[in-house]
């Protein structure tokens, strides 16, 4: 049994997990918005192993994506310590805050970076109006109604 254990923890450090790549420079400088229903934001040279500061709202639909196809694309807080998505080529989140998010983007899950321009977009949906997103009812309290 002992050294099925030790088999098994020896097999566990040889993996590596890369769900998440947190490493990178900021650019653009400074916080990007982005308007909903409008024709989103994009850059055309942008890097693997860099990050944009990008102000979400809660409730709102975000498409985070790159233009080659097979970029891993890390979704995190503003700090860039948690990831929120992850994803190949593209992303979608909905806040459930209204803040800043890091956009990361890599050559792979590895994390991998390169100095080789690629187009990055982000694009934004809201709700509209008559459409209640599931955390809004959430945080409401326990409501009962008289008959």
């Amino acid at each position: 049994m002992k050294k099925l254990l030790f088999l098994f923890i020896l097999t566990l450090s040889t993996l590596k997990g890369y769900s998440q790549c947190f490493n990178g420079v900021l650019y653009p400088s400074g916080n990007v918005s982005v308007t909903c229903g409008g024709s989103g934001w994009s850059i055309i040279d942008a890097w693997p192993g860099e990050y944009s500061n990008i102000n979400v709202v809660a409730g709102n639909q975000y498409n985070f994506s790159s233009a080659v196809s097979s970029d891993f694309i890390t979704i995190s807080n503003s700090s860039g310590n948690s990831s929120l998505q992850t994803g190949v080529g593209s992303v979608t989140y909905t806040p459930s805050f209204t803040g800043i998010v890091r956009f990361y983007r890599h050559l792979s899950s590895q994390c991998g970076t390169s100095q080789v321009d690629r187009t990055i977009n982000v694009t934004c949906t809201s709700p509209g109006p008559g459409k209640i997103s599931l955390f809004i009812l959430e945080s409401l309290p326990a409501m009962s109604l008289r008959v």
